[in-house]
């Protein structure tokens, strides 16, 4: 999921993750606005595993 900074999500995909080395592409991303955004994976049970903070410039 990516939230933008007020919290509110603004893009939410499933993807099957494998153990090791993972990718993944977050669709039209380009036209989100410049700004700050979180990033968050979350497992089948709906824990976040993984956070990051990202700014578009």
């Amino acid at each position: 999921m990516v939230y933008d900074i007020t919290g509110r999500v603004i893009y939410s995909e499933k993807y099957n993750f494998e153990e090791g080395h993972n990718y993944f592409h977050i669709e039209n991303s380009d036209q989100f606005p410049k700004g700050h955004y979180i990033v968050a994976v979350r497992n089948t049970n709906n824990k976040e595993v993984l956070s990051a903070s990202i700014i578009k410039q």
